[in-house]
């Protein structure tokens, strides 16, 4: 085989690019046909003396050749492939050797085109998977740490079931960054409740409390949270009604009842009434 014949060979390999699955199923077969044939004409032609323009032409149909063989067998997997009937397996199969088919029909510039798009792929699709375990572990610590603060907090102010707590301040609790005395930020996370209040002129007013201390506005609100707390309740006549404040004669207790509870009683007849303003 003469020098120019090699130059042809080397010139048309780069034109079909380097690396991939050369060997590769159907795809190597045809690359192997269309390499018989090339040194079989040059075999025929030992001796003579190639032009350039002679090399030209044998690349060219050497290119030829094996274009129209790869986008036959690319039909032929695709037309497979469409198949119903076809296991998981024979699938699997038959899209690795489409794929070796296409890349053995691209140029190198392609071909490295098409693995930096694979790479940007599979590096978004982890990427993904780490952010949706980080939001998990983290949506995991910050509902547990809630749900404990508020649970000491409950036991901590004689809470006759601490669950019910949680479901009432847990959906308005959140994390935040812990700020001191002076206003500085202390790098840590601390559960805050997102407490809403109304003010006598009944303009609503939201704070950030600690669990604890919205615990404790709960159980200062006697008549609407008293009957969660069981130093709230008296013993004997009244048992179990949401001021712990009635006495043993059925009136409330003036010395055990806060300023707004007595002011929230006293709108209404009944209530005046166990507070023994009326009869």
């Amino acid at each position: 085989m003469n020098e120019l014949f090699l130059r042809a060979e080397l010139l048309c390999w780069d034109n079909e690019g380097e690396g991939g699955d050369e060997g590769a199923g159907a795809a190597a077969d045809a690359a192997s046909a269309a390499e018989a044939a090339a040194v079989k004409a040059a075999e025929a032609n030992a001796g003579k003396t190639f032009t350039q323009e002679e090399v030209n032409k044998f690349v060219a149909e050497r290119n030829k050749t094996l274009k129209v063989k790869f986008e036959t067998m690319e039909k032929s997997y695709e037309t497979l492939l469409a198949q119903q009937n076809l296991t998981n397996d024979q699938r699997a199969s038959l899209e690795t050797q489409l794929e070796a088919v296409r890349n053995e029909m691209l140029t190198k510039e392609q071909r490295l085109e098409s693995e930096k798009k694979k790479a940007q792929a599979q590096y978004e699709a982890d990427l993904g998977k780490a952010n949706e375990a980080a939001n998990k572990y983290k949506t995991l610590y910050e509902s547990s740490t809630i749900e404990r603060a508020v649970t000491d907090a409950a036991i901590k102010h004689d809470a006759y079931n601490p669950t019910h707590f949680i479901a009432h301040l847990a959906p308005q609790s959140k994390m935040i960054e812990e700020v001191d005395a002076e206003g500085n930020v202390t790098g840590k996370l601390v559960p805050r409740v997102e407490w809403t209040s109304v003010d006598e002129n009944g303009q609503k007013h939201v704070s950030n409390l600690t669990p604890e201390e919205a615990v404790e506005k709960m159980k200062d609100n006697v008549i609407e949270f008293g009957n969660l707390f069981k130093t709230n309740v008296a013993a004997g006549i009244g048992a179990g009604t949401a001021p712990g404040q009635v006495s043993a004669a059925g009136a409330i207790d003036h010395a055990k009842i806060s300023t707004s509870d007595y002011m929230e009683l006293a709108k209404t007849p009944e209530g005046r009434k166990k507070l023994g303003l009326s009869r």
